[in-house]
């Protein structure tokens, strides 16, 4: 199984320096978008700004980033 990093990025950067097994890339999208909606659900309620221009980078041991999650894209709003 692939080992990816997933990192935050929320005005300064959290890096993943243990990683994760996943058996795929979309494994690892799905757990970056579960920890998105976690991270955003604590700022709402704690009453804290939700910057939708924070994503969370999925990456190999080597760097390379094979995917960026905004969290623009993972929580509907809806006016």
């Amino acid at each position: 199984m692939p080992r990816y990093f997933l990192h935050l990025h929320n005005g300064v950067e959290i890096p993943d320096d243990t990683g994760r097994d996943f058996r795929d890339l979309a494994a690892a999208k799905e757990e970056a978008i579960c920890s998105g909606r976690e991270i955003i659900a604590e700022h709402v309620k704690l009453g804290h700004p939700i910057w939708l221009n924070h994503h969370i980078e999925i990456a190999d041991g080597d760097g390379t980033v094979f995917a960026a999650i905004p969290f623009r894209e993972i929580v509907t709003f809806i006016d």
